[in-house]
């Protein structure tokens, strides 16, 4: 299942804002390339099979997650496509990319 354009650009922009700001221009680059590469790649392939996230009662949509290396993924499936919502670094234990679409 392709990813929406509005979640490859939302985990490029603001990732890569995020990246530059404290890793530096070159190596937000390469992180936001290797994210996004790893995040398209397996949630093409059989997104449902990836859990459902703790926060999922909460809220009227499936909320599924999947973990790339230090970065937790929170997507939802609608029809064909997959959204991501919001990405966690736990090395900061902060937003990387904020949700913006509403649940």
């Amino acid at each position: 299942m392709p990813l929406s354009s509005k979640s490859r650009l939302r985990l490029t922009c603001e990732s890569y804002d995020w990246g530059r700001r404290t890793l530096g221009k070159h190596e937000a680059q390469q992180w936001v390339r290797q994210l996004r590469t790893a995040v398209s790649e397996q949630l093409a392939v059989v997104p449902k099979a990836f859990p459902l996230a703790p926060e999922d009662h909460e809220f009227s949509e499936e909320i599924r997650q999947m973990v790339v290396a230090r970065y937790r993924i929170l997507f939802t499936i609608k029809s064909r496509e997959v959204h991501v919502l919001h990405v966690r670094g736990a090395f900061s234990g902060g937003n990387l990319v904020g949700a913006q679409d509403s649940l």
